[in-house]
């Protein structure tokens, strides 16, 4: 057992033994010397505790107790003049003990001695109880704010977010609390409004999370990721190029993104190449890069997610016609802008359309209303039930969400009008889908029930697909 030297007296000795006890002291032995004789009665059912009442700043009494086998000493006295006599004897004795010590600051160099003040400790619990600052782990760690809880509000970037389509870039979700519950992380746990999250990490990267959690608008593509990447491919994609670009600049202006890639595969003409550079070459957050290299499209993918921080990636249909473009992206966590038709400032409105899986249609509630905010859309949840059997509960959640991201609402119910069909009869609408496992099963068809998959056949016009993780 480890030798523990306590020497105390008054109420926050008192506190501290009490506090003791609660946390048990099986693998320590302990000698407390006190001159207060309450000290001892408090003590006396404790095997592990040796109590000794005299006064502390008697040098020979307390050197009596010392031996090579004490190599901790805590002072916690009221009287300072006393507590720094105290030390100074213990010092005497050993320069290698560790003494912490309750109190004013000690006019010494001791790489052994560790200062508390009453004052930090109480400044330390006031600010964890006021509201929207981060709570940093104090008694375990490095103490420098590198394990933090952070609990989500409503309309948060993180709410309703799988902890895998998160990018966890030098730290991590190792757990989360909820209901007085504690879940260590999964790649498939929803995080829910009022959740409280255990991270670990940078202290710096903590604070900038910590940020985002609680910036509760506005913050499309993060979590998954800050910045754009465009793909074109100059063999299948020479009549539409331009109109990629256009589109992509459009989104980098109008979301939080910090930065657009633009990665150009299979170039021809040395024209075609200069145009496409000086289309850009004003602009400050863009970056062009010629792939002359011939590699598979998926190695690119992967490479591009973790070198460039990808939280969005646009692509026309023949890359995301390819079931293993498909499952790559979705492993990846990381959304997709389909480009079609139309331009995203001619669009009015942004769709969602219930799945019949209903819980996926709130999974990304937060996306379609984030973007929506930012793209300054209305936003439509489109409620098809043949049975007339319409999902209540969805629309109760959208219309919440919608008063905290300050979003216009329409919600349309119908029995008749297929969800498709009315899509493609709107093509100023850009729809928002769910992007699930199944989409990355052989290629769909018109006999699908599944609505993303359906959409790829039949819209020609841009289509938002989020991932909801496995």
């Amino acid at each position: 057992m480890r030798k523990i030297l306590l020497i105390v007296d008054g109420v926050v000795a008192q506190d501290f033994l009490k506090n003791l006890l609660k946390r048990g002291v099986l693998h320590n032995s302990y000698i407390v010397v006190s001159k207060e004789e309450w000290v001892g009665n408090f003590l006396c059912i404790e095997d592990e505790l040796v109590f000794h009442h005299f006064d502390p700043t008697s040098a020979s009494k307390l050197n009596s107790l010392l031996s090579r086998e004490v190599l901790d000493a805590f002072i916690v006295m009221s009287d300072q003049a006393e507590a720094k006599a105290v030390y100074y004897i213990l010092r005497q004795y050993s320069q290698r003990i560790a003494i912490t010590f309750l109190g004013g600051e000690l006019d010494v160099e001791d790489k052994n001695l560790n200062i508390i003040t009453e004052s930090s400790l109480i400044a330390t619990h006031l600010i964890e109880r006021v509201p929207n600052i981060p709570i940093i782990a104090k008694d375990i760690g490095l103490g420098g704010g590198e394990i933090m809880e952070v609990s989500v509000p409503f309309g948060s970037s993180f709410a309703y977010r799988s902890i895998g389509s998160i990018r966890q870039k030098n730290y991590k979700i190792v757990a989360l609390y909820r209901d007085g519950r504690m879940m260590f992380a999964k790649y498939s746990i929803i995080i829910e409004p009022n959740d409280a999250l255990l991270l670990v990490g940078d202290p710096g990267v903590l604070l900038e999370v910590y940020k985002s959690i609680k910036e509760e608008l506005g913050q499309f593509p993060f979590p998954f990721g800050r910045n754009l990447i465009l793909y074109c491919d100059c063999l299948k994609d020479s009549n539409v190029l331009f109109h990629s670009i256009e589109e992509s600049l459009y989104l980098l202006k109008h979301s939080k993104a910090k930065k657009l890639y633009i990665q150009v595969l299979n170039p021809t003409y040395p024209e075609l190449l200069h145009s496409l550079r000086k289309k850009v070459e004003e602009e400050s957050h863009v970056e062009i890069t010629i792939k002359y290299r011939r590699q598979p499209f998926v190695e690119i993918l992967k490479e591009d997610y973790e070198r460039l921080g990808g939280g969005l990636v646009l692509f026309r249909d023949h890359f995301f016609m390819q079931r293993h473009v498909r499952k790559v992206l979705l492993n990846l966590n990381i959304p997709l802008l389909r480009l079609g038709c139309g331009r995203l400032q001619d669009f009015v409105s942004s769709a969602v359309l219930i799945s019949p899986k209903i819980r996926e249609s709130e999974k990304i509630s937060s996306v379609a209303f984030d973007i929506s905010n930012q793209l300054k859309y209305s936003l439509i949840l489109y409620d098809f039930a043949p049975d007339d059997h319409y999902h209540t509960e969805v629309t109760e959640h959208y219309e919440s969400m919608a008063q905290i991201f300050d979003v216009g609402l329409e919600v349309k119910t119908t029995s008749m009008d297929n969800p498709i069909v009315w899509l493609i009869e709107n093509p100023n609408i850009l729809g928002i889908f769910p992007f699930t496992e199944e989409m990355t099963k052989r290629r769909l068809g018109p006999f699908s029930t599944n609505l993303g998959k359906l959409s790829l056949d039949f819209i020609a016009t841009h289509k938002l697909f989020i991932p909801i993780g496995k």
